[in-house]
């Protein structure tokens, strides 16, 4: 359903997943903005939005890929190379 997700959202699932397919290195929020010209607000609601499912019922970044957060720390974001697009 990619017309469902915001342009930021796809930026970021793209960036996400190239990071896992080529580094298998997780990423955070501020890496994101960096990488993709965006404000670090426009990423983190971006990626909010993939963590919740969409009309068709898929999660993109299930909350397990999610690193632990701890107050006042970035958002680490990782997928795993066999996870596939949707």
């Amino acid at each position: 359903m990619l017309a469902y997700y915001p342009d930021a959202a796809l930026s970021a699932y793209v960036k996400i997943k190239a990071f896992a397919l080529r580094t298998n290195c997780p990423t955070t929020a501020a890496m994101l903005a960096c990488y993709l010209g965006l404000s670090m607000a426009a990423v983190e609601r971006g990626t909010a939005q993939l963590r919740r499912p969409a009309p068709d019922e898929v999660v993109e970044i299930p909350e397990s890929n999610l690193a632990p957060r701890q107050l006042g720390a970035d958002v680490v974001l990782a997928l795993s190379q066999d996870s596939a697009f949707h």
